[in-house]
């Protein structure tokens, strides 16, 4: 690296070490067992010990990446949920919503920014909504008031 790239590189990174042996260390105090599985794993991938506790420190945090997005997802997943259990289960009351929600997972799947996704959907939502409603009031004309009711619906499970 020249002198101005260091310059540079340092000033970048506004101070901070520019190389990995600059950077403070870290001692480790760890179990004889639990060193022999890392550095067995280590390894069998082809790292070095340190390199295999950063790869697996580095993996922990992607698995809380992922529970904190399918946490923050829950009431899409249970609307997905309920949308393929009803209609597989009741395909002629689905079926009017059925174009709705392909128009609106492909506005989904077609929209790269997340931030514009519900403007991308929300009109296909609407359209699915309102296809809801409607099938709602079919099965409550066809059934009677309080059907649900009467049927032991449980809003949470939609079995045959």
């Amino acid at each position: 690296m020249r002198f101005f790239e260091k310059i540079r590189f340092d000033v970048h990174n506004r101070g901070m070490a520019t190389d990995r042996h600059q950077a403070p260390s870290y001692p480790l105090r760890m179990p004889d067992e639990l060193k022999a599985r890392i550095q067995a794993s280590a390894n069998e991938s082809g790292r070095s010990l340190h390199a295999e506790l950063l790869h697996r420190l580095e993996s922990s945090y992607k698995d809380d990446d992922t529970i904190k997005l399918l946490k923050n997802n829950v009431v899409l997943l249970r609307t997905l949920a309920s949308f393929v259990l009803l209609q597989q289960n009741h395909p002629e009351v689905m079926e009017p919503m059925r174009e709705s929600m392909i128009a609106m997972a492909k506005a989904i799947k077609e929209t790269d920014d997340d931030a514009k996704v519900l403007a991308a959907a929300k009109p296909s939502f609407l359209q699915y909504v309102e296809g809801l409603v409607q099938s709602v009031d079919r099965v409550t004309e066809l059934l009677g008031e309080g059907w649900a009711s009467k049927a032991n619906v449980d809003k949470t499970d939609s079995k045959p």
